[in-house]
């Protein structure tokens, strides 16, 4: 199979995985936003999670609230 399609077929998969849950991992909220594990890690202060025997857990609920709450300035009001 090729590459690419293997690559492509296996997001799917995860995505179809992730739709499902309720609880998310840092790789799991990296996997939905786009962004890496390291950038997760680094936004965790602000970001509402708890910290258990099996690492950091994220609340989907949560973390999507959280999600659009964070404003973005668009790059033409940085240019003002």
């Amino acid at each position: 199979m090729d590459t690419e399609l293997s690559r492509r077929l296996d997001r799917i998969e995860a995505l179809t995985v992730l739709a499902a849950k309720n609880v998310l991992s840092v790789k799991d909220a990296a996997l939905l936003t786009g962004r890496t594990e390291k950038s997760i890690r680094n936004r965790l202060p602000e970001i509402p999670h708890n910290k258990g025997p099996m690492g950091v857990v994220i609340a989907r609920k949560d973390f999507e609230e959280w999600l659009l709450g964070v404003s973005i300035t668009p790059e033409s009001h940085l240019m003002r």
